[in-house]
């Protein structure tokens, strides 16, 4: 989904452009060199040497963009491997290495398009992405990407490489200094990143070249000396409370720094702010327990739930619940909050995958009162994984708790819908695949043919909350008419039936008209319409229903119901009664082995 950059958010343009009311002005040259020989040097920006020259000519601009028309065998296996098997890590690199070798810049956007819509949270794609634009100076393109990728991805070298544009675009030829005009863009794009990006602990590079940046400004007068000096002092201060990697550092260097201008003063503004660099320097401490065990570099792929990724999770569940605690001490709640959304951001960043994950999100914004901001986050989650019942079931719950009803309908419907059309490519794939993978299909297939039954149940539920009985009964009679269902349905509607009318008729017709003409050869639902039974304490119909199962039942089958009709004669019949079911089921069990020939 597409970021738009906000009005007041720092705009990013090409040299090429003129200047408008809302474009950034082409600036003038600038080199600086810092006053305070202290404050370390920037770091490097990652953009690669030569990135933003100009193009050689036109001509071979044009030529470039041309698609090469030749036939490529090796290609086209790679791109109907990467349809089919999308999360085939493999051989999406083996398709982009295909496709540099051709120098076909159009072919590699198609590439990063496709690869980014599977993975739309891979760092290392977008920076290869943006990397390919910017050295063909196509900056608009550049652009474009910045709007779309940095507020979805949260990875610190993105928005490095973010800044790093803004700088080099606004700086005059050959490094030279930038205008006043320049530097306030270049100011605003580093608050822009801070503001966005700030609180991660691999972040202090960032503050220390904002704060560099600071200090390279030349004054000319008291007043924008003592502006300065006021922009320095309340950025050091902001990162002091931060556990940042170089927090250290950085309180080190605004000692120094806050000692160079004045003794006295250094004193009270040290003590004052103290207490939050000890709170952040200890807080580092423990958050490294944490985040040195996570990796940052996984893509998440929808079809492998591996161990290691399970770990993963469990260690980033712990270090958000860590991040719950307010380890800092904020008295500002929605500071907290932000860090704890950022937490979350980050670990989407690796586990976009585990429902788990946007469960808890949205439930954490429900404790706190956020409802509208839950519901995002459900809403997101539900078109990340379109067949999570746990999503899905959240959103619709907290739905019909405001009395949304059409979008906890809407939620249900897309739900089915999704399952149904997945179940549907399961049924192609078994009939293609040989005999084992075959029979995992038929076996995922079962599993989300339950699925299906279960969200109908959930779905029949809300509506008899919200509409009554009878809107519970067209759900059942529309669920009916579907084919991927199981017992469990049936079940469902008959217990519902009979303990909101208390009449057990309706229920046993749904149990016998209904569900024993589709599942009588099923031992699971026959134990379910004698527990019904034997519940009302119909006895004649209880015994003539063990009697009917057991007649036509395959005799391999049959072991549960020989067991509850034992059971039964245990608890309410007598000795002979007892003794003629086991003599029965006996016969039965040397009858089936007779047959098998054991």
């Amino acid at each position: 989904m597409e970021e738009k950059v906000e009005e007041k958010k720092p705009a990013v343009e090409s040299q090429k452009q003129r200047k408008s009311e809302e474009s950034i002005p082409h600036p003038a040259p600038h080199s600086v060199e810092p006053e305070d020989s202290f404050i370390s040097a920037p770091a490097s920006w990652q953009i690669p040497p030569g990135a933003l020259q100009a193009k050689a000519d036109h001509a071979n601009h044009v030529r470039l963009l041309e698609p090469i028309i030749k036939v490529n065998h090796k290609l086209e296996r790679l791109e109907e491997r990467v349809k089919e098997y999308p999360d085939d890590l493999e051989a999406w690199n083996a398709l982009k290495t295909e496709i540099q070798q051709t120098g076909d810049l159009v072919q590699m956007r198609k590439f990063y398009e496709k690869f980014l819509a599977v993975f739309p949270t891979s760092p290392r794609q977008w920076l290869a992405y943006l990397e390919m634009e910017l050295k063909h100076s196509n900056f608009n393109e550049v652009e474009g990407l910045f709007r779309r990728c940095l507020k979805t991805v949260l990875s610190i070298d993105l928005w490095k490489f973010y800044l790093g544009y803004i700088r080099r675009i606004n700086m005059g030829e050959n490094g030279a200094a930038a205008t006043p005009e320049g530097r306030t863009i270049i100011e605003k794009a580093y608050e822009y990143v801070l503001n966005n990006v700030g609180i991660d602990k691999e972040a202090g590079p960032i503050w220390a070249d904002y704060i560099f940046f600071l200090s390279s400004n030349k004054t000319t007068n008291t007043w924008e000396e003592q502006r300065k000096m006021d922009s320095m002092r309340r950025a050091y201060q902001k990162a002091m409370a931060i556990p940042l990697n170089n927090v250290e550092h950085l309180w080190k260097e605004y000692d120094q720094w806050e000692n160079t201008l004045n003794r006295l003063t250094a004193k009270k503004f040290l003590s004052e702010r103290s207490s939050a660099y000890m709170t952040a320097r200890t807080a580092l401490r423990e958050m490294r327990g944490f985040t040195d065990q996570l990796s940052r570099t996984i893509i998440p792929r929808r079809t492998e739930w591996t161990d290691k990724d399970l770990q993963q999770l469990e260690v980033w569940r712990e270090y958000i619940q860590w991040e719950k605690g307010n380890p800092l001490h904020l008295e500002d709640e929605e500071a907290v909050v932000e860090r704890v959304a950022y937490a979350y951001q980050q670990a989407f960043l690796v586990l976009r995958f585990f429902p788990v994950l946007w469960f808890d999100y949205a439930m954490y914004y429900k404790e706190i009162g956020k409802v509208d901001k839950a519901l995002t986050v459900l809403k997101q989650g539900m078109e990340i994984l379109p067949t999570s019942l746990l999503i899905h079931f959240a959103y619709a719950e907290l739905c019909e708790s405001r009395k949304q009803f059409d979008e906890a309908r809407q939620a249900f419907d897309s739900l089915l819908e999704q399952l149904d059309q997945d179940i549907e490519k399961l049924k192609s794939t078994a009939q293609k695949s040989v005999e084992k993978l075959q029979q995992e299909a038929e076996e995922e297939k079962s599993g989300m043919n339950l699925s299906c039954s279960l969200v109908w149940i959930m779905y029949m539920r809300f509506a008899r909350r919200s509409d009554g009985i009878k809107s519970a009964r067209s759900l059942f009679s529309r669920a009916r008419k579907t084919t991927n269902l199981t017992y469990h349905l049936f079940v469902a509607s008959a217990l519902m039936e009979y303990h909101n009318s208390k009449d057990a008729t309706i229920a046993g017709k749904v149990f016998e008209i209904v569900g024993y003409k589709l599942f009588a050869d099923d031992p699971a639902f026959v134990c379910e319409y004698l527990d019904f039974l034997i519940e009302m304490n119909d006895d004649n119909n209880t015994r003539a229903l063990f009697e009917r199962a057991l007649s036509t039942m395959p005799a391999e089958k049959a072991g549960p119901i020989w067991s509850k009709f034992l059971d039964y004669e245990n608890k309410y019949g007598d000795l002979a009664g007892v003794q003629g079911v086991e003599k029965r089921r006996n016969e039965a069990i040397q009858g089936s082995k007779y047959r098998d020939g054991t």
